[in-house]
């Protein structure tokens, strides 16, 4: 005959969070109609921007000149040296966090660079959290006093996560 667990006197009376105890579907698509909108104001973002606001900044025939006038290995070292920069700057990011693909943290700066060269303030800081949490599934909540009991040669001690 199995006793009843008994409550831990150290967490009673805590509530659980409430994502702790209702998970949000996972597995859950977008409707058709959804997409078919985020995909109308993707090509119409792409439109304003590369026929209504870069014209006025850039000269399109001036770029396309420059590009022509480069070698194949020039054009193939201007490419490495871009991808190099992107790793290069989405690196903090992919290693502080644990987990992080480095696609993930390549888009997510990208994305965030894009967001605050035209919105300044620390849109970027946003950008960047919700590009990275949108592909992870959010943190466990810990309960309080749930330490991990670890033993050790010379000493026993508790670690908190």
């Amino acid at each position: 005959m199995s006793t009843p667990k008994q409550p831990d006197p150290a967490t009673a009376g805590v509530q659980a969070p409430a994502a702790a105890v209702e998970p949000s579907p996972a597995g859950t698509r977008p409707s058709r109609r959804s997409i078919a909108t985020r995909i109308l104001l993707l090509i119409g973002i792409a439109l304003v921007v590369f026929v209504g606001i870069l014209p006025r900044v850039v000269d399109y025939d001036a770029v396309r000149a420059a590009l022509s006038s480069l070698s194949t290995t020039q054009l193939a070292i201007l490419v490495g040296a871009t991808l190099v920069a992107y790793v290069a700057n989405a690196a903090p990011t992919r290693i502080l966090i644990p987990g992080l693909s480095w696609p993930r943290a390549v888009g997510a700066d990208l994305a965030a660079r894009a967001v605050v060269s035209t919105i300044p303030g620390p849109t970027d800081i946003a950008t960047r959290w919700v590009c990275i949490a949108s592909g992870r599934s959010p943190p466990t909540p810990r309960r309080p006093g749930s330490c991990s009991q670890r033993s050790s040669r010379r000493h026993r001690r508790s670690s908190c996560h």
